[in-house]
């Protein structure tokens, strides 16, 4: 379905394990970044184990993505807060960087924002519109978002 970047984490254990494909952990991804193994720039989700490449962002996109931000951001009370393409754990092995989340402020956050946290997930699709529409539904319905 989508097309994923190769990345080598370590070499597989077993002979069963080199003839499937390697799942991800958010964790093992992580480290993966810190650790400089990306190029600077690189633009990636991590959808159920697999490395997932972004599209890049161009001017109507992201017109949309700060006027609806700016929108929500004038309407958010309480403890809401309105974040713009930040980390969001949906699972040990899904990381994606929706566009807008409306969240709950709980102090100072984590390295990534967990699932329980999301109020509301906003996705602008325009070159990513096929994922955004086909796929990141299920995945923030299976995290109950």
């Amino acid at each position: 379905m989508f097309r994923t970047m190769k990345v080598e984490l370590r070499p597989p254990s077993s002979d069963a394990a080199r003839t499937q494909p390697r799942k991800w952990l958010v964790s093992e991804l992580r480290g993966a970044i810190e650790a400089g193994s990306l190029p600077d720039g690189t633009r990636i989700e991590l959808i159920d184990g697999e490395v997932v490449p972004m599209s890049p962002q161009f001017i109507p996109y992201g017109w949309v993505k700060a006027e609806l931000g700016f929108a929500l951001k004038m309407r958010a009370f309480g403890d809401l807060r309105v974040l713009q393409e930040v980390s969001l754990q949906l699972s040990e092995t899904t990381l994606v960087e929706p566009d807008i989340v409306l969240c709950r402020f709980n102090g100072m956050p984590r390295r990534y924002l967990l699932a329980d946290e999301a109020v509301l997930v906003i996705e602008i699709a325009d070159s990513s519109s096929r994922a955004d529409r086909l796929l990141k539904p299920s995945l923030y319905a299976r995290a109950s978002i």
